[in-house]
């Protein structure tokens, strides 16, 4: 988890390295969360890695200079406080975000 959150600091420290940041945090959530061939009956929790990455991604500057694509993905985000996330442009096709709190989070082109 300290490369996730040196990535953000990274994102956060240089315009210039920001969409590569993006790009491999976001092949590292589809990597690790795959969208199964067959949806189980419940989503089990996301590790604990997954779960800052994304959390990285959704407090990402410029989003919509750098869009996330968690497509294929099965993130379980069960009880995640996303509140006032910025998921604007974020490609969140077949991503189960049931049970997150979503309060005044910003999905505008999500």
């Amino acid at each position: 988890m300290g490369g996730v959150y040196g990535l953000q600091r990274l994102m956060i420290d240089s315009s210039t390295d920001a969409y590569a940041v993006v790009q491999v945090l976001s092949a590292f959530v589809r990597t690790h969360a795959p969208r199964p061939a067959s949806k189980p009956k419940s989503v089990p929790s996301s590790p604990a890695d997954v779960r800052a990455a994304f959390n990285v991604l959704s407090h990402r500057p410029y989003p919509e200079m750098h869009r996330t694509d968690l497509s294929n993905t099965l993130l379980g985000l069960d009880r995640e406080d996303l509140a006032n996330a910025e998921l604007a442009y974020a490609y969140l096709a077949d991503v189960n975000l049931s049970d997150v709190n979503l309060r005044k989070a910003i999905l505008n082109g999500a």
